[in-house]
């Protein structure tokens, strides 16, 4: 029931987190997969499946 893009990339970025140089840039990284994942299919799904009050069905896209 999760999206495999949202914990691919949460666990990227918690690995990228404990080698991060700081604050801002590990900030910056996560603005970025967060803009990269407004624009995914499985954004869609996830928003239509909670309106319609089912399951999402991900496609990893």
């Amino acid at each position: 029931t999760k999206s495999p893009y949202g914990l691919r990339r949460t666990k990227e970025l918690l690995n990228a987190a404990l080698d991060a140089p700081g604050l801002r840039r590990q900030l910056a990284l996560e603005t970025g997969v967060q803009t990269m994942a407004f624009f995914t299919e499985d954004l869609a799904e996830g928003m239509t499946a909670t309106m319609e009050k089912r399951a999402p069905d991900f496609k990893d896209r």
